[in-house]
């Protein structure tokens, strides 16, 4: 694996020597509280395949308490770093996104490639969506399993908790909540023909995913002819499938690759390294 390529406080490109310039780029998007080091291990694998990677993970409060505008401007400015340090052009984009901590940059990035004349030429080239323990219909008490997930009990949990109870009445209040747009997102994504491949990986017992909420979602997206590709474990924490079924991850991620991206039109070796 080549040394990173480039690097700023909040994101960290890497790029493999002897990737060529036209070989896709995977965009990895971590879950609420992920360490670089948790997301780095992805973003070896993808180098060892030969894919360049850029990573970052959102701040908690932009997820958790529901801040479009602050996840929108986080999405603006890691397209920004990629067009600055050259990662995109020429190169197709798989997005591979973890939790709704990922997702709800996904979401925001539809946005931008929508509206931003700088970047509507870049959705097209977007080759592929790769979505891990996500996307999850968001509730008040997923929102609050999520805050006891990741922040230790006292004061700063009971801050978080007022701060969520907040905006839970502000969602009440409004003709559209921020989960109300961000579910229509993961409805309408990869909706435009040709339709952009998606590869769902998650499991029947995650308590911060509603498998049934996103079977449904599924079936709603396969109705509609997306081209939608799934797997469902048993068994398997949130954002733990890699750890827990290592070479069925491995090889199923590989093989969605080599379909829609292929980085070097051969194929890859598969090694389970945690």
């Amino acid at each position: 694996m080549g040394g990173p390529g480039a690097q700023s406080s909040q994101f960290i490109a890497d790029v493999p020597s002897g990737a060529w310039p036209t070989t896709p780029l995977v965009v990895l998007m971590g879950w609420v509280g992920a360490s670089d080091r948790a997301l780095g291990k992805y973003a070896r694998v993808l180098a060892d395949w030969g894919y360049p990677s850029v990573r970052s993970v959102v701040p908690t409060a932009y997820v958790l308490c529901g801040q479009a505008g602050a996840c929108d401007a986080w999405a603006q400015s890691m397209l920004d770093f990629m067009h600055d340090q050259g990662l995109v052009q020429g190169r197709p984009l798989v997005l591979y996104a973890f939790s709704n901590g990922g997702a709800a940059i996904v979401a925001s990035m539809a946005r931008i490639c929508r509206s931003e004349d700088r970047y509507k030429s870049l959705w097209p080239r977007v080759a592929a969506c790769i979505f891990d323990s996500a996307p999850a219909q968001g509730s008040p008490a997923m929102r609050h399993r999520v805050l006891n997930t990741i922040v230790p009990p006292g004061l700063s949990r009971t801050a978080w908790a007022l701060r969520l109870h907040w905006q839970n009445l502000k969602d009440m209040m409004s003709s559209r909540s921020f989960q109300d747009d961000f579910w229509t997102e993961m409805l309408n994504l990869g909706s435009a023909p040709p339709h952009m491949p998606l590869l769902y990986l998650y499991s029947a017992d995650d308590p911060l995913t509603d498998a049934a909420k996103l079977d449904a979602l599924l079936a709603q997206k396969r109705a509609l002819g997306h081209d939608v590709t799934a797997r469902r474990w048993a068994s398997s924490p949130h954002v733990m499938h890699f750890k827990d079924h290592p070479e069925e991850y491995l090889a199923r991620l590989s093989a969605f690759l080599q379909r829609v991206a292929p980085a070097r039109g051969g194929t890859v070796r598969i090694v389970a390294r945690l």
